[in-house]
Parts: structure tokens; C-alpha cells; sequence
């Protein structure tokens, strides 16, 4: 179900920045938007409901109806865009014709309808990982796993919609096949967890709540260096979408199609995610982590990144 869903959130993607591409006039700003969009709802969604999902009682459930909202909110995204165009059209005539203000407002206004459904996308994988928590598994492992399988599917939700599904059938039908799909795992989700409920032993009497435990304290150099990792972390995801953008514009430059140098982009972008992801996460998922590794990540990401700049010059 993680795989289907990783794959319709891609197409979402896919048919958005088609959409806004008629919007904005500009691939690059339609790119922007909705980069800045997807990445604000994921990590939105990560932040609200990671903070809920130790508290919900059937976490199976919860996915099922988030993955439902999420087929709902994005069959709605295609009017709510109909509808704002119609506010662009007011609020660039009290705008006074300013091109920076109105792309401004723009960027805004299409940021607020597409920020419900990537926030729920975002949720789906603090929930599901609690749900799938066992025993003293490690968190690491599960989670890599979890990313891996959902990016993998975003591969196939990419060379699908890029490549077959928007040329043949167009943006509507492949919204719709996207909601159907996601409509389809979030049913499934919240059959399955009634299936475990009625499977489950009734407890013979009142559960008594857990202790609560408090973490241990940190020597204070080891949480110097997790805060400078976080830190690090968020850079690292702003680099990475500049390398999304920059990466499109010269595939587009080479293909001479924005919509196939995105497609080629966003399939190498997540295979790459992907595999690291999965490869980490069964080879060292169990080990402890140390912000040298994480720098040294880094580090091997920029010398590859300035590679790359020598092939782009050689791919004509």
C-alpha cells in the first residue's frame, strides 16, 4: 500500500506542474511552486502527526483514512486552481500590474491549495511506522525500509505519469486514476485494521497506563553535535532541491520537453533516494549513527554534485 501510495503522490506531482505550467507561464516558477509545496506539506505533515502517532490507538486505521483524504483533497485540487484563478484576476488589478507582487500572490494562493494534500502525505509516514514498530526493532531499520519502499514507488508514480499516463490519457485521467488508487489502499488500510481488531484478544481487565520514562540526558557534546547534525540536515534538504531545479533546467535545455527533463530528473533523483535509503538501512539500519558519517555523506554528495556539472556540459 506504501508503494501505491509513494507512486500517486508522484503523479500528483507530475499533473501540477503541467497544470501550473498554464498558470504561471514559466516551468521554472510552476517547478518552484510546487517543489516548495510538496516539501512544505511533507514536512508539515511529518511534524504534526509524528507528535500524535504514539497516541493513536489504531495507527493501521489512521493510514487507511489519511490515504482516503488524500485522494479526496487532490480530486478538489483541479477546481480549487479553477477557482483561484479567478482571485489572480482581483488581486492583480488592485496589485497595479506589479509582476513581482503578483507572482508573489500566486505563489501564495497556489501554496495554500496544495498544502492540505501533501500535509496528509506527509502524516502517512509517521503513522504507518508506528504502526509497524515491533518489540526492540530498530527504529532506523524501519523507517529506512518504510522511505525506501514509499521512494520506490515514486519511481514508478514518475516514469508512468511523465511517460504514458499524462501523453495518453491527459491531466484529468490520470488525476483520477491517482484518486482511485489512493481511495482504493486507504479502503483496504481500514479493512485490514478491523480484521486485526477482531483478531485480537479482548484484555481481561482495565490496562494499566505505562511509567513514563524520561529520556536520557545527552554529555553535552554529543548534543551540540546532534543539533549541528539537524541543522545540517535542513541545509542539506534546501541544497537538494536547488540541485531539483538547476537539474531540470539543463535537462530541458538537452530534451527540449520541461515536462520529460522533469520526468528524467525526478526518476534519477528518487532511484538514487531509494536505493541509499535501502541500502543503509539493511546494511548499518541497526548501528548507531555519528555526525562524522553524516559529514562524510555530504561531502561525497558535493564532490558527485560537481561531477555532474562536467557530464551536463557533454550531454548534447
Amino acid at each position: 500500500c506504501f508503494f501505491v501510495s509513494g507512486a500517486t503522490a508522484l503523479v500528483y506531482e507530475m499533473v501540477w506542474l503541467r497544470m501550473l505550467g498554464l498558470v504561471f507561464g514559466h516551468t521554472v516558477y510552476a517547478l518552484t511552486t510546487v517543489l516548495a509545496a510538496f516539501m512544505a506539506g511533507l514536512g508539515l505533515g511529518s511534524l504534526v502527526f509524528g507528535r500524535v502517532a504514539a497516541r493513536v490507538r489504531d495507527p493501521v486505521r489512521a493510514y487507511g483514512v489519511l490515504e482516503i483524504g488524500v485522494g479526496l483533497s487532490c480530486a478538489l485540487v483541479p477546481v480549487l486552481l479553477w477557482l483561484a484563478s479567478f482571485v489572480y484576476v482581483g488581486l492583480h488589478r488592485l496589485l497595479a500590474g506589479s509582476y513581482t507582487a503578483f507572482s508573489l500572490v500566486q505563489f501564495l494562493v497556489v501554496l495554500v491549495v496544495l498544502l492540505v494534500p501533501t500535509t496528509l502525505m506527509g502524516g502517512t509516514l509517521p503513522i504507518l511506522t508506528q504502526a509497524l514498530m515491533r518489540g526492540e526493532q530498530p527504529i532506523a531499520r524501519t523507517v529506512g525500509m518504510l522511505y525506501s519502499v514509499n521512494t520506490f514507488g515514486a519511481v514508478l508514480g514518475v516514469v508512468a505519469a511523465g511517460y504514458w499516463l499524462l501523453p495518453a490519457l491527459g491531466n484529468r485521467a490520470t488525476v483520477a486514476l491517482a484518486v482511485v488508487a489512493n481511495l482504493v489502499v486507504g479502503v483496504l488500510a481500514v479493512a485490514y485494521s478491523r480484521r486485526l481488531r477482531g483478531a485480537l484478544p479482548e484484555p481481561a481487565g482495565p490496562v494499566a497506563p505505562l511509567p513514563a520514562v524520561s529520556p536520557p540526558e545527552l554529555p553535552a557534546a554529543r548534543d551540540v553535535g546532534a543539533r549541528l547534525t539537524v541543522l545540517a540536515l535542513g541545509i542539506s534538504g534546501a541544497v537538494s532541491m536547488i540541485y531539483e531545479v538547476a537539474w531540470t533546467r539543463a535537462l530541458a535545455l538537452v530534451i527540449g520537453s520541461s515536462t520529460y527533463a522533469f520526468t528524467a530528473m525526478l526518476v534519477a533523483f528518487l532511484w538514487g533516494i531509494a536505493g541509499g535509503a535501502a541500502v543503509y538501512a539493511l546494511l548499518w539500519g541497526g548501528r548507531r549513527a555519528s555526525p562524522a558519517l553524516f559529514a562524510a555523506l555530504q561531502a561525497g554528495i558535493g564532490l558527485a554534485a560537481a561531477l555532474v556539472l562536467l557530464v551536463f556540459e557533454r550531454l548534447p
